[in-house]
C-alpha cells in the first residue's frame, strides 16, 4: 500500500474502490517487475520511494535537436550513471 497511494479508497462505492485496488496491485506488480528486471544491482532492493526519487523525480528539460526529441538530465543524475544503467539494461532485455 505505502508508496502506490492505496492507504485509504478513494470512496463509499464499492465497484470504484475494486477498480482501484486492482489498478493499485496491477502498479505494484509492474514495479516488482522493473525492480528485478531492469534496475542496478544497488537498487534491486529499494523501496517504490526511493526509486520515484531517484528517477522519476530527477530534473530534467525536453528539448527539440535536430528534429529531435532529447531528454537532457541533470548533471547529478548522470553522474551516478544510474539512469543510463536502468535504460540500458531495460532495452537489453526487451530487444535482446
Amino acid at each position: 500500500k505505502v508508496g502506490f497511494g492505496m492507504e485509504r479508497m478513494p470512496c463509499g462505492e464499492q465497484e470504484a474502490n475494486a477498480a482501484w485496488l486492482r489498478i493499485g496491485a496491477l502498479a505494484h506488480n509492474l514495479f516488482l517487475l522493473q525492480r528485478a528486471e531492469a534496475l542496478p544491482g544497488e537498487l534491486a532492493r529499494a523501496t517504490v520511494q526511493t526509486v520515484r526519487w531517484r528517477f522519476y523525480a530527477t530534473a530534467g528539460r525536453l528539448v527539440r535537436h535536430a528534429l529531435a526529441l532529447v531528454l537532457k538530465v541533470a548533471a547529478g543524475a548522470r553522474r551516478l550513471g544510474q539512469m543510463q544503467r536502468m535504460r540500458a539494461h531495460s532495452w537489453h532485455m526487451a530487444f535482446g
